[in-house]
């Protein structure tokens, strides 16, 4: 009997120990968070904000960007929004279709869109003909010179008063848009890549196929 009643205090002696580590480990843990948490925090009056400074940045662009791709503009007394407006002037090349009814995005994708140096004589080959060809560059023509495009520049001007022509890239299907206008090619130079900040890409589906718009902006816009 006094073999069991030591062993049975030993085991209470023990879990006791047990549960005071325990609770040293969460204070100590507790005390960490706290002192982690508030080199975050400024305090301003009675308010207290949260700063979160490697991705402030970031996320103000975020921000901003999808507040302008889902902004309205007035395009033929029309009131559509950025992201509406870039995805509906896709429609033409979806109507381009050769001899066995396969429209030019199932045949080639969207990357076509921008290739057209390229294009026309894969085009020949693959039973499409020289009306559909001017079709497509009547496409490409239209859009580039299209009132769209113009409101488009003038909200993209709202987010960077920087005076450059590369201020911003805002590629679509359709080509990159800069403050100078649309360019069929690709124009960024990847070694500039420390003076803009980095892409945001958004991601979209219209018509069963999958599109990226992708957004960078110079620096000193931020």
């Amino acid at each position: 009997m006094i073999f069991k009643t030591k062993n049975k205090k030993a085991s209470i002696d023990s879990a006791f120990v047990w549960i005071i580590a325990f609770l040293v480990i969460v204070f100590i843990l507790i005390i960490t968070n706290v002192f982690v948490f508030s080199l975050f925090v400024v305090k301003g009056g009675s308010k207290t904000n949260v700063v979160f400074e490697e991705n402030n940045n970031n996320l103000i662009l975020n921000k901003k960007f999808l507040s302008f791709l889902n902004t309205k503009i007035s395009v033929n007394n029309k009131e559509e929004k950025i992201i509406d407006s870039i995805r509906n002037s896709l429609d033409p090349y979806f109507e381009i279709k050769n001899e066995n009814g396969k429209n030019l995005v199932d045949k080639y994708s969207l990357n076509a869109i921008t290739e057209d140096y390229v294009l026309k004589d894969k085009m020949m080959i693959d039973g499409f003909d020289e009306n559909d060809w001017d079709n497509f560059v009547k496409a490409n023509l239209e859009f580039q010179e299209s009132e769209k495009v113009k409101k488009i520049i003038e909200e993209l001007n709202k987010l960077c008063n920087v005076d450059r022509w590369d201020r911003y890239f805002l590629e679509t299907p359709l080509g990159i848009i800069t403050k100078d206008g649309l360019k069929a090619k690709q124009i960024f130079n990847e070694e500039d890549s420390f003076y803009y900040t980095e892409p945001i890409i958004h991601k979209t589906n219209y018509r069963g196929e999958n599109i990226e718009i992708k957004f960078r902006m110079y620096r000193e816009c931020i």
